[in-house]
């Protein structure tokens, strides 16, 4: 967990670096251009003080998620809090996606949004594992290729990876095609708005279905719901991609756990059967010892006071 956790921190630091060095200048930059863009304005409409100004400007920042529909003259036409946005906000919440763009301005709205998150998010997990649970099923028809039959590790890596191919290119790559079409973005923005989406980040800079206003009401509506179908759909693919990969992740542990204790017992095995072997040799050296016979000399007078070596056979040192 500690390792874990030092990780983490480094991760968080290096990436703070790398978004820092990428973004500070666009933010120079842009400051700079709208510094411009006011001093321009106030030398073309001398009647308009600068005081006057930041009234205009402070009034487009607490309403901002007005203020493009202001701008662009749509408020006859189309509001935030039609029942297609209010689904969409609703969605936002329980997926845990909150994009921001469209929010509540009354207290009323703001207890209310925090009463039904405390039961939908709840109710939104447990669907969303069921649904999990059902594609879980469908990708085992996927996943049962035989693609390496005498490598099943590799195997069911490769399984994965068809798996992962499968929903990037379904729920990611031919989304942001449409969206590219519907909402007029370039790939990038498209890209990144359903990894942002799906992965539940919701930074809220790019929303799709909230700028573009189609001649038909009933086609915008239909718009939306396919969107919030797909968010759907796509958040529990991510939870069967989360929990497929966690699982192959678990089992590789195990595998390597018990080969790792399966080594350590064929060690341990091995030193004890030569500890046994070691001891047996020296008992039976030390029996073979006790078993020897020694000659013992000793040297004796006889009666006429001489010398006489005697010789004893088969004496025991023990």
């Amino acid at each position: 967990m500690a390792i874990l956790a030092v990780i983490l921190a480094i991760y968080l630091c290096v990436g703070s670096e790398l978004f820092r060095r990428t973004e500070a200048g666009k933010e120079e930059d842009a400051k700079q251009k709208l510094r411009d863009t006011l001093d321009k304005f106030l030398e073309n409409n001398t009647c308009v003080s600068i005081g006057e100004l930041n009234d205009l400007l402070n009034a487009l920042d607490e309403q901002g998620q007005y203020a493009s529909l202001v701008r662009a003259n749509k408020t006859s036409k189309q509001v935030l809090w039609d029942y297609a946005g209010a689904f969409t906000f609703a969605v936002t919440i329980v997926t845990t996606i909150g994009y921001g763009h469209i929010v509540p301005a009354t207290d009323w709205g703001r207890l209310l949004t925090v009463l039904y998150a405390i039961i939908g998010i709840p109710l939104s997990l447990t669907l969303l594992g069921g649904l999990g649970e059902k594609l879980a099923s469908l990708s085992q028809k996927l996943t049962k290729f035989n693609i390496r039959p005498d490598a099943p590790s590799l195997n069911k890596v490769l399984n994965m990876v068809i798996l992962v191919s499968v929903g990037l290119v379904l729920l990611f790559i031919m989304p942001a095609i449409v969206f590219m079409k519907m909402e007029n973005w370039s790939i990038m923005p498209a890209f990144y708005y359903c990894f942002t989406t799906l992965f539940t980040i919701g930074f809220g800079d790019y929303v799709a279905g909230s700028s573009i206003e189609m001649e038909n009401e009933t086609s915008q509506i239909l718009y939306r719901v396919i969107i919030n179908v797909w968010i759907i759909v796509g958040l529990a693919y991510l939870s069967l991609i989360i929990k497929s990969a966690s699982q192959m992740f678990a089992e590789k542990a195990e595998e390597v756990k018990n080969n790792a204790l399966k080594r350590v017992n064929t060690n341990i095995k091995q030193l004890s059967g030569l500890a046994i072997v070691n001891d047996t040799a020296r008992r039976e050296n030390d029996i073979s010892d006790k078993e020897k016979s020694y000659v013992k000399e000793s040297v004796q007078l006889d009666e006429d006071n001489n010398c006489t070596l005697v010789k004893v056979s088969n004496f025991n040192k023990y």
